[in-house]
Formats: C-alpha cells, structure tokens, sequence
C-alpha cells in the first residue's frame, strides 16, 4: 500500500477549492489523516465562500487518541449543521475553500498528525520503490490533491 501524507506544523494552514455543481447541504465531512504516536493539539476544518468563513468545527488531538489509539490512518468525520451553500442558477458551479488548520501543537517528528494526500489514478508506484514528489512528473503531480476529503449532503 502506497500513503502519501502532508505533515503539518503548529498554526499551519493548507487549504483545497472545491466546485459544487448544483445548491447543497453539507451534514458531514470526512477529513482523510494519519496519526503518528501522540501529537497533541487541534485540528479545525473550516468552510470558506471566498475570504468569508461559512462554518468551521474542531477535533483536538486528545479526543481523538481516545477514540483511535496511538497510530491511525484514515478518515475522520466533522459534523455540520446542515451548512447550506447556494449556487446561483447563472453560476456554472459553487466555489468554496476547505482549510485545515492545526494550533496548539508541539512540532515533534515522532508525535504528528498529517493529512493523507489524495492521487487519483494517474500514478501507480512500481513494486518495491518509494516514490517522492521530488520524482514525478509535472503531469502526474497535478493529480495529487492536497488531502482527502469526502463530503456529505443532507437532502
């Protein structure tokens, strides 16, 4: 198995747009991450229309070793209150921004948390190799997405 992740530093910011092609209602959002031992700190995800933040929901890191343990891969869900995003019948698509931030976290290379990276499709790392950013090309690093990210509406 291949995992790309992005470890993030204290009050670090990384952010992805997203387009919606029709009026939707956000319940939930699942945010892909890997956990390295015990970092501590929080990890907000925060929903942007443009420079305006929309809703924003928090999971520090003590609640979720409680819930996972010390080493963890995979996705971890934010609830929101039926967040309504409208897209204008002129408008092709809604654009909004998903930004993760992490505060109060000690930087510690053996106590992280990161953000899984999401490659679709266009690259398969050959058996036995590791392969880095560092040595793709330019036309496969465009599909590598700065996390993974499911969204849920509600209907």
């Amino acid at each position: 198995m291949y995992l790309s992740i992005y470890q993030l530093d204290n009050n670090e910011t990384v952010s992805t747009t997203i387009r919606l092609d029709k009026t939707t209602t956000i319940g939930a959002i699942r945010l892909g991450l890997y956990k390295h031992d015990t970092p501590d700190g929080t990890l907000t995800l925060a929903l942007k229309d443009g420079a305006t933040e929309i809703a924003s929901q928090s999971v520090t890191m003590a609640s979720l070793d409680a819930a996972v343990g010390t080493y963890f891969h995979g996705y971890v869900k934010y609830e929101f209150d039926g967040v309504r995003l409208n897209k204008k019948g002129t408008e092709t698509y809604k654009e909004i921004t998903l930004e993760v931030t992490l505060t109060s976290h000690t930087d510690d290379d053996n106590n992280y948390i990161a953000l899984q990276r999401q490659i679709e499709g266009a690259f398969v790392p050959s058996y036995g190799t590791i392969p880095y950013e560092s040595d793709r090309s330019a036309e496969e690093l465009t599909h590598l997405q700065p996390f993974m990210v499911e969204i849920f509406e509600l209907k």
